[in-house]
């Protein structure tokens, strides 16, 4: 069963957490990279940004087909997992995002986080938030 849906579960009552460990994972998922709001921003066309109130979370470059992760994500998961762990679970949550089977995932593309927030908050209207 894949980790965002034992998380749904687990909110409803059907699934317990094995252990703290979980419980930690569960809730850092579902409290940075959950229920984010999907925006396309003028200045970036080529990208699909992911954020959770000001903070961008994810980008999904649509060129590449690629999904950049925080650094700080894979830190906090590096602390809890193994290595092919790590990298099933970003492809697990890469996929429960974007609906897109064969996306790939990385770490940084190189787009400066600080300037997408910056460009967030200078050109967001509802108009850019896609259903």
């Amino acid at each position: 069963m894949n980790i965002v849906r034992k998380i749904k579960l687990e909110q409803l009552g059907y699934y317990k957490c094995k252990d703290n460990k979980e419980k930690e994972l569960f809730d850092y998922i579902e409290n940075n990279m959950l229920n984010l709001k999907k925006i396309q921003l003028i200045k970036y066309p080529d990208h699909i940004f992911y954020f959770k109130g000001n903070k961008c979370i994810f980008k999904h470059n649509l060129i590449l087909n690629l999904l950049c992760f925080r650094h700080i994500d894979l830190l906090f998961f590096s602390k809890l997992l193994f290595n092919k762990q790590t990298n099933n679970l970003l492809n697990n949550i890469a996929k429960n995002i974007t609906k897109i089977e064969n996306i790939i995932v990385m770490i940084n593309d190189g787009l400066n986080t600080k300037q997408v927030e910056k460009a967030y908050k200078n050109e967001y209207s509802k108009k850019n938030e896609i259903k």
